[in-house]
């Protein structure tokens, strides 16, 4: 097989058209990575929106647990009732 004999030019022009092909790859990377970056900025904002109603949320559950009787508690006082309506000889409504 025969040597094929590169010159300085021919390698600087190979060298050349690598780069340029990198710096066009390189472009379409950045066009696609501000997109990306838009929409991370968009899920950000929305998350943002998502944890102030998720602490909206919390505060009221917060607020409505101070006021809720569970239901084996509402059993004993209703059986607790009974007994003593019965005691006393007042008529039980159901």
């Amino acid at each position: 097989m025969a040597k094929k004999h590169i010159t300085l030019d021919i390698l600087a022009g190979m060298v050349k058209r690598g780069f340029d092909e990198l710096g066009g790859r390189m472009d379409k990377f950045d066009s696609r990575m501000d997109k990306f970056e838009a929409r991370l900025a968009h899920i950000d904002q929305r998350i943002s929106h998502l944890d102030a109603r998720v602490a909206m949320i919390e505060k009221d559950v917060a607020e409505i647990r101070k006021n809720i009787v569970y239901r084996d508690e509402f059993i004993d006082i209703l059986s607790r009732l009974s007994y003593v309506e019965r005691k006393l000889g007042i008529k039980q409504v159901k």
